[in-house]
């Protein structure tokens, strides 16, 4: 049996007394007593604290004595526990099946996830691919337009130096027949 912690009327620690219930049911007793405490006084009763009679026990000092257990329970509160019992097997199976049923949108939305996600990578595989293709070709582009420029530049110079030749070549044979051709253009009708 517990023995009290804390001082007080039936609660001094190493002796038997009230010590050993809970607060709710220590103050429960002690009310009782003081009512058929107060009780006994008013009819006029001895007070049963200061007389000790054969048979009689310590109220404060000694523990109580124990109720007997009732030989039927009540009907009513069987019933009482019995529905208690039910609906809390009920909200235990409300709870399974509950957390059954996120368990499963869980998993679908995980397996959703997941295949999107795939598809995901593998629309920046393509992504990735496209613009090194692109990258290629921008490159490519570039070194045509340039190999472009320099055959161009290529032509126009040799095309150039061709036509500056050959008009230098026309300049000298000018030049070497030039009394020639002023006499005739001397004696050219205009």
């Amino acid at each position: 049996m517990r023995r009290a912690r804390h001082g007080g009327p039936g609660l001094e620690p190493n002796k038997p007394g009230l010590g050993a219930r809970s607060g709710r049911e220590r103050n429960l007793v002690r009310g009782r007593i003081a009512r058929e405490l107060e009780a006994a006084l008013r009819h006029g009763l001895p007070d049963p604290r200061r007389e000790r009679g054969p048979g009689s026990h310590d109220l404060f000092h000694h523990e109580p004595p124990r109720a007997r257990p009732d030989p039927a329970p009540d009907p009513d509160v069987l019933g009482s526990q019995f529905g208690q019992f039910i609906r809390r097997r009920e909200a235990e199976e409300d709870l399974r099946e509950a957390h059954a049923e996120l368990e499963a949108r869980i998993a679908r939305r995980t397996e959703q996830l997941s295949k999107m996600n795939q598809a995901l990578q593998v629309e920046i595989g393509e992504r990735r691919h496209v613009e090194e293709s692109l990258r290629k070709l921008s490159t490519r582009l570039l070194r045509v337009q340039d190999e472009e420029r320099q055959r161009l530049a290529r032509e126009l110079h040799d095309s150039t130096a061709q036509g500056l030749a050959a008009l230098s070549m026309n300049l000298a044979v000018a030049q070497e027949n030039r009394s020639a051709l002023n006499e005739r253009a001397k004696g050219r009708p205009g």
